[in-house]
């Protein structure tokens, strides 16, 4: 899930590709580290624009009923992965797949409930 020098921190989910499932974790590491693992439920809330800085995991209040046009941003130099995933947590949809600043329109398929982002940079996703 994670293999990084120096100080981190991230925000993701695990458990949303069918049928691998994470039933355990194994940490290693040179020095102090914490780990807090959290239901879905609790990921950041998303009304009409999200932003962020780096990786993150977003929710709608329910799932989306129609399929809907959104608008992706990413200010980086890395990649930009944007997922959707249904009320279950379970990926849907590859929304977004580039490397470094990227600005589109995608569809979010009717069904989505929650997004994973995995950025090195500042991102926004409007509906």
């Amino acid at each position: 899930m994670a293999n990084e020098v120096g100080e981190y921190k991230e925000v993701g989910a695990f458990n949303t590709v069918f049928p691998r499932k994470v039933r355990a974790l194994e940490v290693t590491a040179d020095g102090a580290w914490t780990l807090q693992v959290l239901p879905i439920t609790k990921a950041r809330y998303w009304a009409i624009k999200a932003k962020g800085a780096g990786p993150d995991v977003i929710r709608l209040t329910a799932p989306l009923r129609a399929a809907r046009r959104i608008t992706l941003r990413h200010h980086g130099e890395s990649n930009f992965i944007v997922w959707a995933l249904d009320n279950r947590g379970r990926v849907t949809k590859l929304l977004a797949n580039r490397v470094g600043d990227y600005r589109g329109r995608v569809l979010l398929p009717a069904g989505t409930r929650y997004a994973t982002v995995e950025a090195d940079g500042v991102w926004s996703i409007a509906r």
